[in-house]
């Protein structure tokens, strides 16, 4: 885990980061409140057409079919600001209601992906409970594989890439699980 602004490691368990010494209390009080947010898929930026959102909600949905302990939101929004996208992300992340009253810490395994189509970048913040399975180097590796497609202004495109990765990546986490476990996938608890 790192920093979303200043880019210092993180311990689960640090109260602020010791680089810059940010903390969620801080974060909020430099953005403020959070806009409200449409489930699964949300547009304020206007770069997706109705038809594509509609096919970013379905390509959701088959993740949620596939990992149904896991759930992703796709948020496309300009940040006027200056701040890390990655700020922003983890401002609505940890703000946002994304996670119920069960999902908290060890139990969320939600999923955010912030794209801000007019400077052109995007973050991805995992919940507690997927941080020990997946790196920051392999989300790095998904916004890498959207990136020539958002060059390009192809924000739907991008979109899918990320997801198509991230359900590939989604699948080895849960196959390196198991084998660390010494059990099957199929064996672990909310596998279908």
């Amino acid at each position: 885990m790192r920093c979303p602004y200043c880019d210092t490691a993180l311990e689960e368990t640090s109260p602020d980061c010791p680089g810059c010494r940010l903390d969620l209390r801080r974060a909020a009080q430099l953005l403020g409140p959070v806009p409200r947010i449409e489930p699964e898929v949300c547009d304020s930026s206007g770069a997706l057409t109705p038809a594509e959102s509609k096919r970013l909600r379905r390509q959701v949905d088959e993740i949620a079919q596939r990992f149904p302990q896991v759930r992703v939101q796709l948020v496309f929004r300009h940040f006027t600001d200056g701040h890390p996208i990655r700020l922003h992300a983890f401002w609505m992340f940890n703000l946002g209601a994304f996670a119920t009253e069960t999902e908290k810490l060890g139990g969320n395994r939600r999923i955010l992906l912030l794209v801000d189509p007019v400077a052109a970048n995007a973050a991805l913040t995992l919940g507690y409970g997927l941080e020990p399975f997946i790196a920051d180097d392999e989300l790095d590796d998904l916004l890498e594989m959207a990136e020539d497609r958002w060059r390009n202004k192809e924000w739907h495109a991008g979109a899918m890439t990320l997801l198509d990765g991230l359900d590939s990546l989604l699948e080895r986490a849960a196959l390196r699980t198991a084998d660390a476990l010494g059990r099957s996938a199929r064996e672990l608890p909310g596998a279908s």
